[in-house]
């Protein structure tokens, strides 16, 4: 399953190799959950303003990413949406002493293609599978993905995922369901409120109750062995109050 992401961060390292010294000196490699893309991105950019050499940040999903991590991969920083993957590094004692820091939280929501009909209210035995009708209900993949995690969580809780179960379209990552319904290729979907938020072509039907599924928190941990001061650095400018703000403009939720 995590092959691609392998070959991923393979070519990261070929590129460093051939572009100019210069161009990549003192960067930190920040592996990150695709969730986090807009405001990651928003973030390098506020650092780079400040003056600093701007990271790499490489995204996918949280469970392939662990396991390339596991397998090797050179990430300095690794930002999940699923404390089970910090857990299980930490185990593996891949994660420096620092303890985890949370960044943000998030919520879940039901999303349908913008033209869609689909008027549904989020409650306990609520007809999801009946509204689906033939289309696919699209989620991240649950072994792999927070995201997915999340979404079975929720709808076991709710009583309906063996209803939708063999009607579920499973993806690597929760950007690749927001695409499906985006193109109309799903009759719904699951992924979290920010990402509702970026796209135009989708439209948030209801938000699962929090009480459903466990909280959905970010932390961001240093890989061991990582203790150059840029990466130091970097990891503390993600917990300052002026990114903090950067979360919460990008619809995250910060104490």
């Amino acid at each position: 399953m995590y092959t691609p992401m392998i070959r991923n961060w393979t070519l990261i390292l070929l590129a460093l190799t051939i572009l100019a010294p210069s161009a990549w000196a003192g960067n930190v490699l920040v592996f990150a959950a695709s969730s986090t893309t807009n405001v990651l991105d928003d973030i390098n950019q506020r650092y780079a303003a400040a003056g600093y050499d701007p990271v790499l940040i490489s995204y996918g999903s949280s469970g392939m990413m662990a396991r390339q991590i596991e397998n090797g991969a050179p990430a300095d920083i690794f930002v999940t949406a699923d404390e089970t993957w910090l857990t299980y590094l930490g185990r593996l004692g891949l994660l420096g002493k620092r303890h985890p820091k949370e960044l943000a939280r998030n919520r879940l929501v039901l999303i349908a293609p913008k033209r869609s009909r689909l008027r549904l209210r989020i409650a306990y035995g609520f007809p999801l599978a009946q509204y689906l009708r033939d289309a696919p209900l699209a989620i991240a993949d649950p072994g792999h993905v927070p995201a997915g995690r999340y979404a079975e969580a929720a709808l076991t809780t709710l009583g309906v995922w063996p209803a939708v179960k063999k009607r579920s379209a499973l993806t690597n990552n929760v950007r690749q369901v927001l695409a499906l319904v985006e193109r109309g290729e799903a009759a719904a979907g699951i992924v979290y409120a920010t990402d509702a938020k970026i796209s135009r072509k989708v439209r948030q039907i209801d938000e699962f109750p929090e009480a459903s599924h466990p909280p959905i928190s970010y932390h961001a941990a240093i890989i061991t062995g990582r203790s150059e001061p840029e990466i130091r650095h970097f990891y503390e400018f993600l917990q300052s109050k002026a990114m903090k703000t950067a979360f919460r403009r990008h619809g995250f939720r910060v104490d």
